[in-house]
């Protein structure tokens, strides 16, 4: 039997880079124990914004956020991505996903064009791959953008030791008695996109 959804009603909402009077409303999205809350740079965000009648009508509340964090290795993952309960199943973390994705891209490919200028290459360089780790079972959603799963020790360093941790952690919740669950590496690059 399907999964029967709540009846939503469709929300115009814009998509836009976060700035630093968005880091309380991103906070709050955030689960209290998220490890991404550590040095949390709100550039590094999208969010998504309604609306907001209950204050004034040129206010906006945030409903949604996303992020493209670099790890201490420049490795870069699509993290933290929230959409507020309410506001779930709209196309609000769909719009999030694509909206980062395309900012990564078009960031690497500038870096890209500097570099060679630097170095006086010629020729592209390859964009960086893009990273995310889910729950297996969102890896069908992921895949509509382009991600595909990737095996742990393909993974650049960092990444490798938070899947290491992050199953690992599965594995010690499932022998406790609790849920069983996996964290499925995933990534995309520009032969993808």
């Amino acid at each position: 039997m399907a999964e029967s959804r709540p009846f939503v009603t469709q929300i115009p909402f814009q998509i836009r880079r976060a700035t630093a009077h968005d880091r309380t409303a991103i906070l709050a999205l955030m689960r209290p124990r998220d490890y991404n809350r550590i040095n949390l740079q709100p550039r590094c965000f999208f969010v998504a914004t309604v609306a907001d009648m209950a204050k004034r009508t040129d206010a906006t509340a945030v409903i949604g956020i996303g992020q493209v964090k670099r790890h201490w290795d420049g490795t870069p993952e699509l993290a933290s991505l929230v959409v507020a309960p309410r506001f779930r199943h709209q196309g609000v973390g769909s719009a999030l996903v694509k909206a980062l994705v395309a900012h990564h891209f078009a960031d690497t490919a500038r870096l890209a064009i500097r570099e060679s200028a630097q170095t006086a290459q010629t020729g592209t360089q390859p964009s960086q791959p893009l990273y995310l780790f889910c729950l297996s079972a969102l890896e069908s959603y992921y895949r509509q953008f382009g991600f595909f799963p990737v095996a742990r020790h393909t993974l650049p360093w960092p990444l490798y030791t938070m899947h290491l941790l992050g199953n690992g952690m599965g594995r010690f919740v499932q022998a406790i008695g609790g849920a069983e669950f996996h964290v499925s590496a995933m990534r995309i690059d520009t032969t993808c996109t």
